[in-house]
């Protein structure tokens, strides 16, 4: 009769052993943290892919007037631009004052992603 009991109380203890220590249940442990927020929430942007279509011009991108990228023929670049603020995107050939493409309104919400290209000439 002491062989029935104490093999049922080692039986009873490599089970705890193992429901133990293979993460049983825990009154103690608490929720995991939610994921963080996305960078493009926390920091308010958007993205904006320039996108240079032409098969020989190299093309520069000004936005709002101000030069932001210089893209060679087939090219593109991704470009953070702050969310919900008015732009203007003009396309230049580069090293010239000729307009590939000119003056396109931008808007872009937080988080949003999209695509200006340009194929001229």
């Amino acid at each position: 009769m002491h062989t029935k009991a104490l093999g049922a109380m080692i039986v009873a203890a490599v089970c705890s052993a193992l429901l133990g220590a293979c993460g049983g249940i825990h009154p103690s442990r608490t929720a995991l943290a939610p994921p963080a927020a996305p960078a493009c929430q926390s920091r308010n942007y958007g993205t904006v892919t320039f996108q240079n279509q032409s098969k020989t011009a190299t093309q520069t991108v000004l936005v709002n007037g101000v030069r932001t990228c210089v893209l060679p023929p087939g090219h593109s670049l991704d470009v953070h631009l702050k969310a919900g603020v008015s732009d203007t995107v003009r396309f230049y050939v580069t090293n010239t004052a000729t307009i590939a493409c000119g003056d396109a309104p931008l808007k872009l919400a937080r988080c949003q992603t999209r695509l200006f290209y340009c194929a001229y000439p």
